[in-house]
């Protein structure tokens, strides 16, 4: 699936958002642990828990 490295201004890494399914982009921090989902169909944004944190793509607020 596709995937899209965040980096700071310094140019390091970040995190990394991946395409997960057609209807799911997860978000991961610089250790490539899973920090939260958005899910594209239902337009949520959840954490590694699967709590909800608010409506729309809001998964760089979980850095």
């Amino acid at each position: 699936m596709e995937s899209k490295l965040l980096k700071d201004r310094i140019g390091r890494v970040i995190g990394k958002i991946e395409q997960q399914s057609p209807t799911r982009l997860i978000i991961r921090d610089a250790h490539w642990t899973i920090k939260g989902w958005y899910e594209i169909d239902k337009n949520t944004t959840r954490d590694s828990r699967g709590k909800l944190i608010g409506t729309g793509n809001l998964l760089t607020m979980l850095l």
